[in-house]
């Protein structure tokens, strides 16, 4: 979004950084390191985002996306309509979308040298707030105290990077 890249070029540490906003299925260039932050549950089926990601990297590149990536053998692909704000009320959206461990690894054999799986650590609260859009994230905390995000859909997430080695 632009107004990321308007935030981000006034941090120091991005200075002589160029930034862009675009879609990335148009993108046509090869990097030693591909990221990709905050998208990959959107999407229902990993095929094609995977595949275009894999196809900027390059060979012997690194590819890391954070995701909800499920341990269990079991993908979740979820419909949701948040009605707490009028301009979310009546549009459905395919968010939050939980892809399996397995069926990514399937997927990336023999496409790639290496996949890892790391669950992320959460150690930050980030509070409810009733004025937020309902299906924004928030923590709670378990019997043990230890923080789980979730959401107005009642999900526990699962935040996890996964490192592709090209």
């Amino acid at each position: 979004m632009p107004e990321f890249i308007q935030t981000a070029k006034q941090y120091p540490g991005l200075q002589g950084v160029y930034l862009e906003t675009m879609n990335f299925f148009n993108l046509k260039k090869k990097f030693d390191i591909v990221c990709c932050f905050g998208t990959f549950p959107i999407f229902p089926d990993i095929k094609k985002p995977l595949k275009k990601l894999l196809n900027l990297c390059k060979n012997d590149g690194l590819l890391v996306v954070d995701g909800l990536f499920n341990k269990f053998d079991i993908d979740v692909v979820n419909s949701y309509r948040d009605n707490s704000r009028p301009e979310s009320k009546n549009i459905w959206r395919v968010d939050f979308n939980q892809h399996s461990q397995k069926t990514v690894s399937d997927f990336l054999r023999g496409k790639v040298r290496e996949v890892e799986f790391k669950k992320i650590p959460f150690n930050v609260d980030i509070p409810y707030g009733p004025q937020n859009p309902h299906a924004n994230v928030f923590t709670i905390k378990d019997a043990k105290g230890k923080r789980l995000l979730t959401n107005g859909m009642n999900l526990l997430l699962n935040p996890t990077l996964l490192l592709i080695h090209k």
